[in-house]
């Protein structure tokens, strides 16, 4: 248990999620949760203006949250806010160059779907979605696996593995309709659970051939064989020489690492955290965004039974008992769309139980 003092970068942090909550909310039918998450989100922004960080730049997430807001309220008002720190505020032609960092993305995604966005900022900001789009997709196809990956990324820290190009390819899609973005958005995801060059589902419980040793406290210490379900890892990272943990797992390898193709210098081990580790951010992030786009294609594309009994997920101590390294992931997700999506995968990463 730890507590922090507050600051202007978390609490930007959550007006943006707070402003996205209030409209998932709302749109889902919850007004009176969606008013009061809106209060929280716009109180937290009046807290970060009023207490502004001296040390940091704190830009990128007070732009998302300007355009979070604007989505959401519909009041013009944020609009000056986002010109100010966002990426446009010095030049409105701006956009990535290919070494950058994507950090304004979610800001960026935000304005193009916001209705009370001017038309400048608009176009602005789906232009630089689109052009991210095709370079994502130029990338994915000049492979002879394809996926997507920004093109100065080493195979690290789940660069490789998890599906975070994906979600940009989905807005794209989204927004545009060009079918190569769909396509190469789905391959990617597919790279994640399997369709790669070690065969490996680089998430706990999915597929017959998933990673089964996450570097994850309560999976370890639980007495329990198979691994909490629905934790995506690192997996492959480009290292050949280091110390400690993993300087021990690379000596095993027959031939040595740096005769291994980059994409299969994987060890599943949990104690070695370049490749088994995983965060919020890096990791399940990303890879619930991937999975409940998928979700709710299927679910749109599927008709709904009406068979409660599929609509849910499990991952309770009897079921990863008896669960095989080899075996499917315990979960039946149906077509009814209460249970698809973010939220049914969201089920998966947080509903353990011991019996």
């Amino acid at each position: 248990m730890y507590a922090t003092a507050s600051d202007a970068e978390s609490s930007y942090v959550y007006a943006a999620a707070g402003a996205a909550l209030s409209r998932a909310l709302a749109a889902a039918g919850q007004s009176a949760d969606a008013a009061a998450w809106l209060d929280r989100a716009e109180r937290a922004w009046a807290w970060a203006e009023a207490h502004p960080a001296s040390d940091y730049d704190t830009s990128i997430s007070a732009a998302h949250a300007a355009a979070e807001l604007l989505w959401t309220t519909g009041d013009p008002t944020w609009v000056d806010a986002y010109r100010t720190v966002g990426p446009f505020a010095d030049d409105i032609a701006w956009s990535y160059a290919p070494w950058d960092p994507t950090v304004w993305d979610d800001g960026l995604w935000a304005i193009a779907n916001a209705a009370a966005a001017p038309a400048d900022l608009q176009e602005a900001a789906r232009r630089v979605i689109r052009s991210r789009a095709e370079d994502a997709v130029a990338e994915a196809d000049a492979r002879s696996v394809p996926l997507a990956v920004r093109p100065y990324s080493a195979v690290a820290f789940g660069s490789a593995t998890n599906p975070r190009e994906s979600r940009i390819l989905f807005r794209a899609w989204s927004l545009f309709g060009d079918e190569d973005y769909l396509r190469v958005g789905t391959e990617t995801a597919a790279h994640t659970l399997g369709l790669n060059a070690t065969g490996v589902s680089y998430v706990t419980g999915l597929g017959p051939n998933a990673v089964l040793s996450p570097l994850h406290t309560p999976s370890l210490a639980d007495g329990i064989d198979a691994a909490v379900a629905g934790l995506p890892v690192y997996g492959p990272a480009s290292y050949t020489s280091s110390g400690g943990v993993l300087g021990a797992a690379l000596s095993a390898y027959q031939p040595p690492a740096d005769q291994w193709p980059l994409h299969e210098r994987f060890a599943d081990v949990a104690y070695v955290p370049q490749y088994n580790e995983f965060t919020v951010a890096e990791s399940l992030a990303p890879t619930l965004y991937a999975f409940g786009f998928l979700a709710a294609l299927d679910a749109d594309a599927t008709p709904d039974t009406g068979d409660s009994a599929t609509d849910s997920v499990s991952d309770s101590a009897s079921d990863r008992e008896q669960r095989l390294p080899s075996s499917e992931c315990g979960c039946a997700v149906g077509a009814s769309t209460e249970s698809l999506g973010v939220i049914g995968l969201a089920a998966l990463l947080v509903r353990r139980r011991r019996s």
